[in-house]
């Protein structure tokens, strides 16, 4: 299924290989806990379930969100809104590889885990990065783990793309949602050729 995935999205991964805005630009802030709200919908990755303040997203989980225990859901009033205008606009962007957030992104976290997202939010479509990769780009050589632990914080999939950051030897790595998502979206954003054809290390 996931392999069917990523070969429905490759050809309009093609036409969306331009870099994320800077990262000044999309992490906004934290809003208060009360004004956060969940809406639900699906795109061909499943199930996801997003938090909204306003027009912000503060946090986007692919399934049901159960298994997460992100603070943004924790915080969120009120029971989750099923489909609407938001949710399909979300799903829109989710179904176009590479495609950067429609919505202005504001995660909750700390001064190193916000610094971490940013630089994530650098990583071209197309592009990979290991996490020794990241801890240089922030001037942070050696913390690689700790750039890990903020990678797997990530508060908003796919949008923080922290599916592109894999291990230094090019195996995946981990990832929130099953390693069969992350080599989907690689492979649909054209970073990995498609999953039948490679031997992944992981």
């Amino acid at each position: 299924m996931m392999q069917g995935t990523a070969r429905r999205f490759r050809d309009e991964a093609r036409k969306s290989v331009s870099r994320q805005p800077a990262a000044a630009a999309i992490l906004g802030v934290m809003p208060a806990p009360e004004s956060i709200r969940l809406v639900t919908g699906a795109c061909r990755l499943g199930r996801f379930v997003a938090g909204m303040a306003g027009d912000r997203l503060v946090g986007l989980s692919l399934g049901d969100g159960k298994h997460r225990s992100d603070r943004w859901l924790a915080q969120a009033a009120g029971a989750a809104q099923e489909g609407g205008s938001e949710a399909a606009t979300i799903a829109a962007a989710l179904d176009r590889p590479g495609s950067t957030s429609p919505f202005e992104l504001a995660p909750e976290g700390s001064p190193f885990q916000q610094a971490v997202w940013a630089e994530l939010c650098r990583i071209p479509t197309g592009e990979t990065r290991s996490y020794a990769d990241i801890a240089a780009a922030l001037g942070k050589p050696g913390a690689e783990r700790a750039v890990g632990t903020a990678n797997g914080a990530n508060p908003i999939a796919v949008f923080i793309p922290c599916h592109r950051v894999i291990r230094a030897d090019g195996g995946l790595g981990g990832y929130a949602y099953g390693l069969a998502i992350k080599e989907a979206l690689l492979a649909a954003e054209g970073a990995l050729v498609p999953p039948t054809q490679q031997t992944l290390a992981f």
